[in-house]
């Protein structure tokens, strides 16, 4: 029996053993595994991470990034400009070096073979973007300002995050092409060695400066480069509001004058003036107007910046990537999905208010075909037979710039009789004025109305 006894215990101590055995190697087998997957998979993970990072170029979307970038090419100038060779030597690309032979002392002399002028305005337009995990190429198209020419101007754009440093390269419109094209392309495989003038310092700016930064590109535009400007224009609301550019210039020449005083970068100077008196003449007389409101809304698939200026103009700015954008220059000819969710949801008070809204900024725009269109067609026929009896009648009984100080209305069968007290924007000290408006609610958001004469 104690045999027996011995045994069992011999027996439950071998199988303790085997247990624990057992338990060790798969506790040791596990921890193999673990390291393995720590260790390599991750690895793999990154690297195919980083290879389809690097397959992808894109428009530049962050606007800090976007005039990071432009401060970066405005320094190059700079230091081309005030002849500071040290610091070219330290920004230009090595590769871009050691292919055209410059050093130090030859630096100036190489890039005035590109750039013959040395005072340099340089503004940029766009940006594409190859990205790594922490190597970034940009490829840049701008414009170079100099002796009231406009030229464009390529730039490549590198930055060593690991580094935080940064280097330019000169090219020409075919490599730019090509790069962007993806004709040729360049690995994200390089080093910079961070020295004094080449540190990256990114820039950053609120939202009121980004605002500013939109608004300001639309009105050089709209003064300068009047082309550009209608290219700008979203297509289904040039479509509907300026059909040919013929149409645009003539507004844009009834809002000459307006557009001026919003152009704050272009202050004469003295030497634009015969004498003194006249340029202290002209110093006091001047009166700048800007941006008064904006806004950024952003959803899934789409970005857009409202900006409402001093005169109560709308430019709606539609953001494909940092300074790429459509714009729409008033919130009545198409309607915006913002109004269509407020209209549709709103009571009749609140529609007829953002009806009175489209008119009185139609009729601060000078769109007299718009309000034409609106009138009830009896009331047309009687009282306005054509467009410029029309524009005779509102410059009589409106401001040049009116602002809605206040409405009320009063409903008779499916009329709304709409008093609206104005007041002048222009001159705020002048007293309001009550203008009656009759309007009728249509289908589809639409509305006809007649004046009270």
């Amino acid at each position: 029996m104690k045999n027996i006894k011995k045994l069992i215990i011999i027996l439950i101590i071998i199988c303790i053993i085997v247990l624990i055995s057992i338990l060790i190697i798969i506790n040791k087998l596990k921890n193999e595994v673990e390291n393995d997957y720590a260790n390599e998979v991750p690895m793999e993970i990154d690297q195919q991470y980083e290879e389809e990072l690097n397959q992808k170029l894109s428009i530049v979307q962050s606007e800090n990034d976007f005039f990071t970038l432009e401060s970066q090419i405005q320094k190059f100038f700079l230091y081309y400009k005030v002849e500071n060779k040290e610091a070219l030597y330290e920004i230009i690309q090595n590769q871009y070096i050691e292919n055209n032979g410059i050093t130090i002392e030859n630096s100036i002399e190489t890039l005035s073979n590109i750039y013959q002028n040395k005072e340099n305005n340089f503004v940029l337009e766009i940006a594409y973007m190859r990205e790594s995990m922490s190597k970034i190429i940009y490829y840049t198209k701008g414009i170079i300002d100099n002796d009231n020419t406009s030229t464009n101007c390529y730039m490549t754009v590198y930055w060593d995050q690991d580094n935080s440093s940064f280097s330019i390269k000169p090219i020409n419109e075919n490599e730019y092409n090509q790069y962007i094209s993806e004709d040729t392309k360049e690995e994200n495989e390089f080093t910079i060695i961070q020295k004094t003038y080449n540190k990256l310092q990114r820039n950053t700016f609120t939202e009121e400066e980004k605002a500013e930064k939109y608004f300001k590109s639309y009105i050089k535009n709209a003064l300068y480069d009047i082309d550009k400007s209608y290219q700008t224009l979203e297509p289904e609301y040039k479509a509907i509001k300026f059909p040919n550019v013929e149409l645009y210039k003539e507004y844009l020449l009834r809002k000459k004058d307006e557009l001026q005083t919003m152009d704050t970068d272009n202050i004469k100077s003295i030497e634009d003036f015969s004498s003194e008196s006249d340029y202290m003449e002209y110093i006091n007389g001047l009166k700048f107007n800007g941006l008064k409101q904006y806004s950024f809304t952003s959803t899934m698939n789409n970005k857009s910046c409202i900006c409402i200026d001093y005169y109560g103009y709308y430019y709606i700015f539609n953001i494909i990537g940092a300074m790429q954008y459509t714009v729409i220059l008033d919130t009545y000819t198409i309607d915006l999905p913002e109004f269509i969710q407020k209209y549709d949801a709103g009571n009749d008070e609140t529609k007829i208010g953002l009806n009175i809204s489209k008119v009185i900024e139609a009729i601060n725009n000078k769109d007299y075909e718009y309000i034409y269109n609106k009138l009830n067609e009896t009331f047309r026929n009687n009282n306005f037979n054509n467009i410029s009896v029309l524009e005779e009648f509102i410059k009589n009984n409106f401001y040049n710039i009116s602002e809605i100080k206040d409405f009320s209305y009063n409903q008779e069968g499916n009329v709304y009789i709409c008093t609206i007290n104005l007041k002048n924007k222009e001159n705020e000290s002048d007293n309001s004025k009550n203008v009656t408006i009759l309007m009728r609610l249509l289908e589809d958001r639409n509305f006809e109305i007649s004046f009270s004469l």
